[in-house]
């Protein structure tokens, strides 16, 4: 796979330096997200600049993407990226709360890094604790709009703190949801599992069984492992 990506990676921040970075979590979910290589329409939910959304137009090259962002700057951002990447024709932002979101179509596939503090103590800047803090949208809220925007058959990918991927899994543990992968991410060997990478399926199939494995993301401090190597080498020119 081509290094299409971190060729226009310095345009996948904020410009502002106050603000929020790209994140190792979304760098993570966008380059294991397994949805089917065919999924033709993707929704990023809580789409920030931009990042989920042209990892998956690399990825996935016969899918449409549309990223929503609730965030007038970051969605202003996101659009400037998609602009000066090779996925212009690929990538849609609009700038709407997912709440008040009714697209025409649902969606093959939903990706979302979504914020999990809660009840936590903020920092001073309201466009950080928004995209970190649970008060714009709430864990079960991103839950029902999955299930509300995602067609028959769908995947819905996300990464969380490997405690609140706990209340996801109560979430998505109905009649209409099936685990397919679970990754839990140690971050170093000596350390505990701090966050987890999920796919999940709208159709439960009573045969299927969830496959769940272990990773770990550096070897020590700054040297990746061969897992994270593997996974993250068509993003990182310096991998």
């Amino acid at each position: 796979m081509p290094n299409d990506f971190f060729r226009f990676k310095q345009f996948v921040v904020y410009q502002d330096r106050s603000a929020m970075k790209v994140s190792t979590d979304a760098c993570l979910l966008g380059a294991w997200a397994p949805f089917p290589e065919t999924t033709a329409t993707i929704l990023d939910i809580g789409a920030g600049t931009g990042l989920l959304s042209l990892m998956l137009a690399q990825r996935f090259r016969l899918a449409q993407i549309t990223a929503v962002e609730l965030d007038g700057e970051a969605a202003g951002q996101a659009t400037q990226n998609v602009a000066e990447s090779p996925f212009t024709d690929r990538v849609q932002v609009v700038c709407e709360d997912i709440r008040a979101y009714h697209p025409d179509e649902c969606f093959d596939a939903i990706i979302c890094n979504p914020p999990f503090f809660f009840n936590s103590l903020k920092g001073p800047s309201a466009v950080r604790n928004q995209a970190r803090h649970q008060d714009a949208l709430h864990l079960s809220e991103l839950a029902a709009r999955v299930q509300q925007l995602l067609k028959p058959n769908g995947c819905v990918a996300v990464v969380l703190p490997a405690d609140i991927h706990r209340t996801w899994e109560q979430l998505l543990s109905g009649p209409d949801w099936q685990l397919e992968q679970a990754v839990a991410i140690r971050p170093l060997p000596d350390k505990p599992v701090n966050r987890v990478l999920s796919l999940y399926r709208k159709q439960k199939s009573p045969e299927a069984v969830g496959f769940r494995t272990e990773e770990i993301l550096y070897e020590s401090y700054g040297v990746y492992t061969p897992f994270a190597q593997t996974l993250l080498q068509p993003f990182y020119l310096k991998l």
